[in-house]
């Protein structure tokens, strides 16, 4: 499905089944709050017909036999994120596969992270991918391409009452970077200055006066950091998913797991494992599983276990205290370093 027929369903007739997929975050999650804000009319009923599941496979079943109360004549909104479609078995794929067909008057919006779903090539689909496509409507969020994000800028602009021309959203995209999160917080910034100034139209000059330049990161660089010890990399990706709003629990996730891996990887090597035998045993390609040999080389088994012990420390504060969450990682990522 297209953003355009995306567009078009939630215009008129949302219900059904949607898996959002792919790399481009901005996208997703603004194209899921349009269909909150198509279904969810009333508030006070949000809490009774807007059900989000976190992880919670299990629970979907009972969810989706589930009706809408106080009369709602557009069925429920039902979210479900945290879930990998990729090590999910056909068994498992046959069942959501058959779910998905029956549902009707609901409208089920199933979020997935960059790596919790892979499409395959247009000559070998995924398996998921062939299964679900029988009964839901797959969206890929790929990254845009430059183009079109110069129209976008464009647009985003005008939305703030600023005109901006093609030339001038170019530059702001390859000063800033092509993240859509980036750019529309730099956007809001450039616009926000030219209006207080008494104009509309953006220039240049404007750009590289207000904005701020960045580093495009890949998707393995904020592991590479930690595993190196690189704190000021590893703080920049911290700053940068902050800035995208990333869910505090899946950076720490990605933190823990890191952590995890060097431990299992100093334990095998102090037990005389060769690479080849610990790719095999942790089921990791012998590549990565080299990174991390040469990092925990210098490092004593007990400075691992306390950062792993670190990691859980801070996953119970995220959970039971009130502390701010992005702050509890930054102490954590900073602790790290110290190791």
């Amino acid at each position: 499905m297209t953003l355009k027929e995306l567009d078009d369903k939630i215009k008129y007739a949302p219900s059904g089944v949607y898996v959002f997929y792919g790399e481009e975050e901005y996208l997703k999650r603004r194209y899921l709050e349009k269909m909150r804000e198509t279904l969810i009319t009333d508030e006070t009923d949000a809490v009774f017909n807007h059900v989000v599941l976190d992880g919670e496979l299990d629970r979907l079943g009972d969810e989706l036999v589930g009706t809408p109360l106080f009369g709602s004549a557009g069925g429920r909104l039902i979210e479900l994120r945290g879930v990998d479609f990729n090590s999910l078995n056909d068994s498992k794929l046959d069942e959501l596969a058959l779910a998905f067909s029956e549902v009707s008057d609901d409208t089920l919006v199933i979020y997935c992270r960059p790596d919790e779903f892979s499409e395959g090539t247009k000559k070998s689909p995924s398996a998921h991918f062939k299964k679900l496509s029988q009964s839901a409507n797959l969206v890929n969020f790929e990254k845009q391409t430059p183009q079109k994000l110069i129209g976008w800028a464009g647009r985003h602009f005008a939305s703030h009452s600023c005109a901006a021309d093609p030339q001038v959203c170019k530059c702001l995209i390859d000063y800033c970077k092509n993240d859509m999160f980036v750019l529309a917080s730099e956007i809001d910034k450039v616009a926000s200055y030219a209006l207080q100034n008494g104009q509309s139209v953006i220039t240049q000059d404007m750009i590289y006066l207000v904005c701020s330049p960045n580093t495009v990161y890949g998707a393995f660089d904020f592991a590479n950091a930690i595993t190196d010890g690189d704190i000021k990399t590893a703080l920049a990706i911290f700053a940068d998913m902050k800035l995208r709003k990333e869910r505090p629990e899946n950076i720490l996730s990605s933190v823990s797991r890191i952590c995890g891996e060097l431990l299992t990887v100093k334990i095998l090597v102090d037990s005389g494992c060769s690479k080849q035998d610990i790719a095999k045993k942790m089921k990791m390609h012998e590549y990565p599983v080299s990174l991390r040999m040469a990092a925990v080389a210098k490092k004593s088994r007990s400075s691992l276990e306390a950062a792993v012990k670190s990691c859980c420390d801070a996953d119970v504060k995220l959970k039971t205290t009130r502390l701010d969450d992005y702050t509890v990682l930054e102490v954590l990522i900073l602790s790290l370093s110290r190791r």
